[in-house]
């Protein structure tokens, strides 16, 4: 095609072609070069002069031997004529791989297609020259660069799911956050509903009872004013109980709860507050059974602590038992640990609320409706264990019922000879006939 329109157009001067010739050389993509049939190279493009590392002024009439020496010999008159006479075929296109020369002395392998036209009765060449191993090297920066794009889009693709993973747990977290930040709302709802129900039953028998014996005070008999009094005492217990347990909220919102320890054994802390609860049980008709193994060691402990957290754990048991329930009271130890168990027979503890049932203000949906409770006492049961480095969990009892069980370290003593030992095994309270 280039060979058709050089010949139909370019019949004018070379120096009328010049202009047309430069414009369509400019306009490949390789090194070209204008030869004529002498092999004196007579036009060059910007690519030729930047690919042999020569002005246009040098390349321009020199020989093109000079750019091409393993391919053309010296002082041939006739290159292109001579090369035909040795069997090669440049009538037509032709491509060839050779060695080509800079002006800096520096040779590099090059693929060379000729292209032949006749002008005036003689034979012109056009030379296209392709740098082999600079385009290898584009070649290879451009796979490079692909590479590199590659592993930069496999980067950002990781990123990007690091990033959704993060996204996806921060908004997790949120949510987690939320529920537990509504769930802690509830639960102040239903402890100040439940604080004022309990604040107002106490407070109302003690203002009733109270003008009863006001208005009787004349003409009741003293059995019944006793009545009255006792009934006074009660209400006022259960309202101090209440006040305490709230002042005890605040120490621990405050940090300041602290404990005061002795030496003490557990099975005489958990008879002591058996016997206080046994009027309460045998109201209710329902057994508290104490046992203790046979080797149980003294403990640190703060007596009244301790005794706070069995009375809770007791009065719960008490609250879901039903008339001719037992509640077992089990004491021993294990792995240097003083352990008690409080199990009853009631409803037992939801699956989920195992360990939520000791967060403030929360109790469990089996053992609150009708029961009463701020649901702040196992809040406090674990922060006195915890006080005492011990721990306290619940779990289900099968068939039925529930278990709430706290240990407490032993001291390593120097004799164990002088570890204090008890045996219980009975019935204390409630036994019904």
């Amino acid at each position: 095609m280039l060979r058709t329109i050089l010949q139909k157009v370019l019949s004018p001067s070379p120096r009328e072609l010049r202009p047309f010739v430069d414009a369509l050389l400019a306009a490949v993509d390789d090194a070209a070069l204008w030869v004529d049939s002498r092999g004196v190279v007579r036009i060059c493009n910007q690519k030729a002069q930047h690919l042999l590392a020569s002005s246009r002024r040098k390349l321009v009439g020199s020989k093109v031997n000079r750019v091409l020496p393993s391919l053309f010999a010296e002082g041939s008159q006739e290159l292109f004529e001579g090369l035909l006479r040795t069997g090669s075929t440049f009538a037509t296109p032709e491509r060839m791989e050779t060695l080509a020369l800079d002006a800096e002395g520096v040779t590099f392998p090059v693929v060379l297609i000729v292209k032949t036209f006749e002008m005036r009765g003689r034979s012109h060449y056009v030379l296209l020259i392709r740098d082999v191993t600079r385009r290898q090297a584009e070649k290879n920066e451009l796979e490079s660069f692909a590479n590199q794009l590659l592993i930069t889009k496999k980067a950002l693709e990781q990123q990007n799911r690091q990033l959704e993973d993060r996204i996806k747990s921060r908004t997790e977290e949120l949510r987690v956050a939320k529920e537990q930040a509504e769930s802690a709302n509830e639960a102040k709802s239903s402890f100040l509903a439940n604080m004022s129900h309990e604040l107002r039953t106490p407070i109302h028998g003690i203002l009733g009872f109270a003008r009863f014996g006001c208005r009787r005070f004349e003409e009741a008999p003293r059995p019944k004013l006793l009545e009255y009094f006792q009934q006074i005492g009660t209400c006022g217990n259960t309202l101090l109980n209440l006040v305490n347990q709230l002042l005890d909220l605040a120490k621990l919102e405050s940090g300041v709860l602290s404990i005061e320890t002795t030496t003490a054994n557990l099975a005489d802390v958990a008879a002591r507050e058996v016997q206080s609860l046994s009027a309460i049980a045998e109201e209710k008709q329902v057994s508290i059974r104490l046992d203790c193994s046979e080797y149980l060691p003294d403990a640190v402990m703060d007596v009244d602590r301790i005794g706070q957290v069995l009375r809770n754990l007791l009065s719960n048991a008490l609250k879901v038992s039903c008339p001719g329930d037992t509640i077992a009271l089990q004491v021993d130890s294990k792995d240097d640990c003083v352990r008690l168990r409080v199990v009853d027979e009631g409803p037992g503890i939801p699956t989920h609320e195992l360990d939520s049932i000791f967060d403030k203000f929360v109790q469990s949906t089996r053992a609150d409706a009708g029961a009463g409770g701020t649901g702040l006492g196992l809040a406090i049961c674990r922060e006195i264990v915890q006080l005492h480095r011990g721990r306290i969990w619940a779990n289900n009892e099968s068939p039925c019922g529930a278990a709430v069980c706290f240990e407490i370290p032993v001291p390593n003593l120097a004799n164990p000879g002088e570890q204090t030992t008890r045996v219980v095994h009975q019935d204390l309270v409630g036994q019904n006939t």
